[in-house]
């Protein structure tokens, strides 16, 4: 009987310990929901865009890096940050406008694969109509672009990857099977970019964009295809953004400041110094063209 009695009891304190349990869990979990872990952040997962029309753009604009994207939301209005809480690292986007079109701006990280991996995850999340690669590329001198400098805009007519080659197959260096041997950047947002007047001179020069995952200086520009030797600036995204517009058939412009020139010896030096500026020239002209859009 004793032995009965044992165990009914044993049992009886079992329940109520989970009892207890569960009743602090459910507080718990309540005290953590009012906890902000971000409280610069608002964590709205769900915000949706409209569709876009012909007087409200849903415009994508793709940076690679903290800085480059810090200019572009400077220029933004009714700012919103979003967590992807999908990500590992619970990715941040900035939602806003500019003159009344919306903004999607994101720093994706260096190099073609980051591009390429969050360009495609916002168009298919967010209705975007056209996308802008901003932030800052290395200067190209070459016999047909013999002024350029730091603190220049450059805009891509078109764009490629320099690394690329397939052409033991058949195809031209920098060509991707079953795409154009170039990606070319829409020519209505080519037309308004060249309509752009800029206020403390700066300059802005149009062609082609190359791209490659590494950063050139003055010694390994001498090992990029001489087919791309009349680029007019060098840098590790655009050509991502490309291939990611021309597969989802979305407009695209690049738009990047100069921040350094790769025939300099120590451009890297001057990258540092001038990724500010340039970012900023960058952000400048984006913000005039998205005017005209």
């Amino acid at each position: 009987m004793n032995k009965k009695f044992t165990i009914v009891l044993s049992v009886i304190i079992l329940i109520q310990m989970l009892i207890s349990c569960s009743s602090l869990y459910k507080k718990n979990a309540e005290d953590l929901k009012k906890i902000d872990i971000f409280p610069n952040r608002n964590d709205v997962l769900e915000t949706q865009l409209d569709t876009p029309s012909i007087t409200k753009r849903n415009i994508l604009i793709v940076t690679a890096t903290n800085i480059e994207a810090s200019e572009i939301n400077k220029v933004m209005q009714n700012k919103k940050i979003v967590l992807i809480k999908e990500h590992i690292n619970k990715k941040a986007i900035t939602l806003g406008t500019i003159h009344n079109h919306n903004i999607v701006s994101i720093a994706t990280g260096v190099g073609k694969i980051n591009t390429a991996f969050w360009t495609s995850y916002l168009i298919s999340k967010y209705k975007i109509s056209h996308i802008i690669g901003a932030g800052v590329a290395s200067g190209v001198y070459s016999n047909k672009n013999k002024f350029i400098k730091i603190g220049d805009v450059v805009i891509s007519t078109q764009t490629v990857s320099y690394d690329f080659n397939l052409y033991k197959f058949g195809y031209k260096i920098g060509q991707v099977p079953k795409h154009p041997e170039k990606f070319k950047a829409s020519i209505a947002l080519i037309r308004k970019a060249y309509k752009i007047k800029t206020k403390n001179s700066i300059s802005h020069i149009m062609g082609l964009i190359i791209t490659g995952d590494q950063f050139i200086d003055h010694q390994n520009f001498q090992e990029i295809p001489e087919e791309f030797q009349n680029a007019i600036a060098v840098d590790m995204e655009s050509a991502a953004v490309a291939q990611v517009a021309f597969n989802f058939k979305v407009p695209f412009i690049i738009i990047r400041g100069i921040s350094d020139v790769v025939n300099n010896e120590n451009n890297y030096d001057d990258y540092k110094k001038f990724i500010r500026k340039a970012s900023i020239n960058s952000a400048q002209v984006i913000k005039k063209l998205i005017k005209l859009m």
